[in-house]
């Protein structure tokens, strides 16, 4: 079924499968083992599937459950010409967390429907936030403790309130730091609030030097989707976002998350 598994820069792995494989072939616990040890998985390769396989794919473990939402357990991410909310438009989506505003859940699992033209955006970004945190300087990581970081924004879609939340938290999983942290929204769409609590100097040097590192290779894996690519995410390790894409360009996603 596993043609090979190779590394991705700067995290994650690609799991490439031998033809005529299925989603049915592959088991969720060990898709589950590798976000685990990687943060991120790409299987690409496999047969054409729908909506249920990939409902059965993620399906209820024991320990873990299906995230609800008022659309139901999947998220048909793409461009509404009505939408009253960024995430179903072409515009591009800020760094953020998953569940902020609800529940969170530990593994973000995508599947690409209908893929980006090429040269034409719609990657799915992603943060280490993990790694991010390793590697800042001791007096980087004393300012961040004390932060407290707040966001607001109208429930138009799925999604809206008040929340604050601490940048620096702890894996509910791993023994390992991470961060919480979202850039402000400015779209028109729905924008998101942000104000940041215990912070010495401005916000706008804080946000811009934020941006810096959430942007920078070392810490960025930017995904080109391939029709019928099957994406799982550590949702706690990792932050995402999206690139804008063009007007003539297709994108549609589906998404479940895994509590």
């Amino acid at each position: 079924m596993i043609a090979s598994v190779s590394d991705l820069k700067p995290f994650g792995v690609l799991v490439e499968t031998l033809p005529g494989t299925t989603v049915a072939d592959l088991r969720r616990e060990d898709l589950l083992a590798l976000v685990t040890e990687h943060k991120l998985v790409v299987v690409r390769g496999l047969s054409r599937f729908g909506r249920e396989e990939l409902l059965n794919l993620a399906a209820t473990n024991p320990d873990r459950d299906l995230l609800q939402w008022n659309f139901g357990p999947v998220m048909e991410m793409k461009v509404d010409p009505d939408a009253q909310n960024y995430l179903f438009s072409r515009e591009e989506v800020p760094v953020h967390w998953d569940g902020a505003f609800h529940l969170e859940p530990r593994v973000l699992v995508f599947h690409c429907v209908d893929a980006p033209n090429p040269e034409m955006g719609g990657e799915t970004t992603f943060v280490d936030s993990e790694s991010l945190w390793n590697d800042a300087p001791a007096t980087t990581k004393a300012q961040w403790k004390k932060l407290e970081l707040s966001y607001e924004t109208e429930k138009k879609a799925h999604y809206g309130g008040r929340i604050t939340v601490p940048m620096v938290q702890h894996h509910p999983d791993k023994p390992v730091t991470i961060l919480r942290y979202a850039e402000p929204v400015g779209s028109e769409l729905n924008p998101v609030l942000m104000d940041v609590a215990g912070l010495k100097g401005p916000v706008e040097s804080f946000l811009t030097e934020m941006h810096e590192l959430i942007y920078s290779e070392k810490y960025l894996y930017e995904h080109a989707w391939r029709e019928n690519d099957l994406l799982l995410a550590d949702n706690f390790s990792l932050l995402h976002g999206r690139r804008a894409f063009a007007t003539a360009s297709p994108r549609h996603l589906r998404r479940v998350q895994i509590r």
